[in-house]
């Protein structure tokens, strides 16, 4: 394949990506996106925390609903490293006062909370945070709970459903949507491409590792959206069958550019 075609695959996905439908975010559903630390069984006692907030309450707070601003926090005390004897354990309720992009790491959100209620269990804390902790968010990466000394007590991780390509944009568009087989043609194709190709280089093996990363982060939204039905038909017929005929044809190279100019807009508009 000569550089003039290649550019062309560039041009034909940032073209095609152009008609991609602008999300439509569906009032009603509040996303509920899960934070929460790891359990070690080598620890004796340790403290298990879960987070689970909607982005919206700190990323566009102004507009945000008080559902949105509103999350919940379970926390567990667990003692000689078995998950069974837990002396202390409750789920809490709290509202977001005040959100405000990070002054110390970029990226970051700074979040002021309100304790609202304990809905089950003791109410009793960890000793060292405060009843109305500040807290500082990456979203999609981790939830940093500041504890009375200023400092980060507990550091939450983001946990994404994890079901091989069940956060696959691609995957939603053919199963999910067309309601396709999972061994379906076009995904075969396309996993062949990324198996078979694009694992091979080092531009390849760096696509895919932020499509594993974007991946989960662009089909939760794109599910928050009245309009999703047509976000992933406008996917399966711009991005899949023309990538998925590039491939056939031995076209791999363009069929990479494609995709990458594609996803490029795709971040753009939805993420």
């Amino acid at each position: 394949m000569d550089r003039r075609n290649f550019l062309r695959a560039g041009g034909l996905a940032l073209a095609g990506a152009a008609g991609l439908p602008r999300g439509l975010r569906n009032q009603n559903i509040s996303q509920s996106y899960v934070y929460k630390t790891d359990f070690d069984k080598n620890k004796k006692d340790q403290w298990l925390y879960e987070m689970r907030m909607d982005h919206k309450g700190f990323t566009d707070f102004a507009s945000a609903s008080d559902a949105e601003k509103s999350f919940t926090l379970k926390i567990a005390q667990v003692l000689n490293g078995d998950l069974n004897n837990r002396p202390v354990e409750g789920e809490h309720v709290y509202a977001i006062l005040s959100a405000e992009k990070g002054k110390t790491l970029y990226g970051t959100w700074d979040i002021e909370t309100k304790f609202i209620k304990t809905i089950s269990g003791s109410n009793k804390f960890e000793k060292g945070l405060s009843k109305n902790p500040l807290l500082r968010c990456m979203e999609f990466y981790f939830v940093e709970i500041i504890g009375k000394d200023n400092k980060i007590m507990q550091n939450l991780p983001y946990r994404a459903a994890n079901n091989d390509d069940g956060d696959c944009f691609l995957t939603s568009a053919c199963v999910q949507h067309k309601q396709m087989p999972d061994n379906c043609e076009e995904l075969q194709l396309l996993r062949g491409l990324r198996d078979n190709y694009m694992s091979e280089t080092a531009n390849g093996r760096e696509l895919i590792g932020e499509y594993e990363v974007t991946g989960p982060r662009l089909v939760q939204n794109i599910n928050s959206y009245e309009n999703k039905a047509d976000i992933y038909e406008y996917l399966y017929t711009a991005l899949v069958i023309p990538s998925v005929n590039m491939v056939k044809e031995g076209r791999n190279k363009e069929a990479v550019e494609y995709y990458k100019g594609f996803i490029s807009e795709m971040k753009k508009r939805y993420l």
